[in-house]
C-alpha cells in the first residue's frame, strides 16, 4: 500500500509538471488552466494563487510564483505598453486597446512567440560558449558534449515553465530534435516528410486535435526553406539570404492573413530588419536577464530599459502603417488571387532552381 501511494504521488507530480497555465489577466479569467486533454478552466488571480502549491509540484510551483511576481512588477514599471515582452517570455496577455494581433498586423510576426529562429540563435551562442569553456578547462570531448546537451535541455525546460508549459512553445523543439536525429543517423529526410511528421506531432500532442496553429507554422517553415535553398543556390549570404527567407515565408503565410482579413505588404521588410535584432540579440539577452533575476534578484530593470526603447519603435511603426492605410482589410477574392499569384511565383523560382541543379549534375 505504501508503494502504491508513493507511485501515485510520483505520477501526480509528473502530471502536474505538464499542466498548462495561460495568463489571460482578465477579471474573471486571470489564469486559464488545462490539465491533459480536459477542457480549460478559468481562475481568478486569488483562486489560482491559492491552488499553485496544491496543483503544481516543485520546481514548477516555484517558477509559477516567479511568473506572478515578475508580471506584477513588470507592469508597475510601465516599460512594456504593448505587452510584447511579457507575452514572449511569460505567455501573459494584458487586456487593453493594444493587442498582440495589432502588433502582428504591423509586421512584427516574430515578436510575441519564440520560434525556431530564436532557439537556433540561442543554441549557436550556447554551443560556442561551452566550446570555449571546455577548451579552457581541458574537459574531455564526451563530457563537454554531455554537459552541452543537458545544459541546453535545462535551459529549454526552464523557458517552457516560464510560459506555463504552453504546447506551442515546443514546435521549434520538435523540429530541432527531428533535424538532429536525421543528422546523427546519416540521413536527410525530405521536406515533405519533415512537414508531415511535424503536423502529426502537432495534431496529437501540441494542438490536441487542432491543426490551425501548426499549419500556420508549417507554412512559414516551408516558405523559409524555399527561400533559403534559392539563396544558397545563388550564393547569397547574410542579410540577402535573410531577406529572401522573410519574403518567401510571408508568401506562404498569405492564406492565414486572408482568413484574418488583414494584409500588410511591408511585413517581409520589417521581418528582414527586425528578426536578426530580436531573435539574435534581444531574445538571448532577455533569457539571461530572467535567469539572473530568478537566481540573484537582479536583471529585470536592465531588461526593462531595453524593452522601453524597443516598444517605442514598435508602437510608432505600427501606428504609422495603420494611419497610412498600409495595413488594410482586403476582400476574399483579391487576397486569394494574390496568394495564387504568389504560389505561381514561388513555383517558377523553384523550377529555375531545380533546373540549374540538373544542368550541373
Amino acid at each position: 500500500m505504501i508503494e502504491s501511494e508513493s507511485f501515485m504521488t510520483f505520477w501526480d507530480s509528473f502530471q502536474s509538471f505538464w499542466v498548462v497555465s495561460d495568463f489571460l489577466t482578465l477579471p474573471d479569467c486571470f489564469a486559464r488552466v488545462t490539465v491533459g486533454w480536459s477542457e480549460p478552466v478559468c481562475y481568478r488571480r486569488e483562486e489560482w494563487m491559492a491552488l499553485i502549491d496544491e496543483r503544481l509540484a516543485f520546481p514548477r510551483s516555484e517558477i509559477e510564483w516567479f511568473r506572478l511576481e515578475w508580471t506584477e512588477k513588470w507592469r508597475s514599471m510601465g516599460v512594456d505598453p504593448t505587452s510584447w515582452m511579457e507575452e514572449l517570455l511569460f505567455n501573459s496577455k494584458r487586456a487593453g486597446d493594444v493587442t498582440s494581433t495589432w502588433i502582428r498586423w504591423g509586421g512584427w510576426v516574430h515578436l510575441t512567440h519564440s520560434t525556431g529562429i530564436h532557439w537556433w540563435g540561442v543554441r549557436g551562442v550556447w554551443d560556442r560558449l561551452l566550446k570555449l569553456l571546455a577548451q579552457a578547462s581541458g574537459c574531455s570531448e564526451w563530457m563537454a558534449r554531455l554537459f552541452r546537451e543537458l545544459g541546453f535541455a535545462s535551459l529549454v525546460l526552464f523557458a517552457a515553465m516560464l510560459v506555463g508549459m504552453k504546447p506551442g512553445f515546443f514546435r521549434p523543439m520538435v523540429l530541432m530534435l527531428f533535424r538532429g536525429f536525421a543528422r546523427r543517423s546519416g540521413g536527410e529526410f525530405s521536406r515533405i516528410a519533415v512537414i508531415l511528421f511535424f503536423l502529426a506531432v502537432e495534431f496529437i500532442w501540441i494542438g490536441r486535435g487542432n491543426l490551425s496553429g501548426g499549419a500556420h507554422y508549417a507554412a512559414a517553415l516551408l516558405g523559409a526553406w524555399c527561400g533559403s535553398e534559392l539563396a544558397h543556390e545563388r550564393g547569397e549570404r547574410g542579410w540577402r539570404e535573410h531577406g529572401r527567407v522573410s519574403l518567401y515565408s510571408w508568401l506562404t503565410c498569405l492564406p492565414f492573413e486572408w482568413m484574418e482579413g488583414r494584409v500588410n505588404p511591408v511585413t517581409p521588410l520589417i521581418s528582414w530588419i527586425s528578426v536578426p535584432l530580436l531573435a539574435g540579440w534581444v531574445f538571448p539577452f532577455a533569457l539571461v536577464m530572467v535567469i539572473t533575476e530568478f537566481c540573484f534578484g537582479f536583471g529585470q530593470e536592465w531588461l526593462g530599459g531595453v524593452c522601453s526603447v524597443l516598444s517605442i519603435g514598435i508602437y510608432a511603426s505600427t501606428e504609422f502603417l495603420s494611419r497610412m492605410g498600409i495595413i488594410h482589410q482586403v476582400s476574399g477574392p483579391a487576397c486569394l488571387g494574390a496568394f495564387l499569384g504568389a504560389v505561381v511565383l514561388v513555383a517558377i523560382l523553384q523550377g529555375r532552381f531545380l533546373k540549374g541543379r540538373l544542368k550541373r549534375a
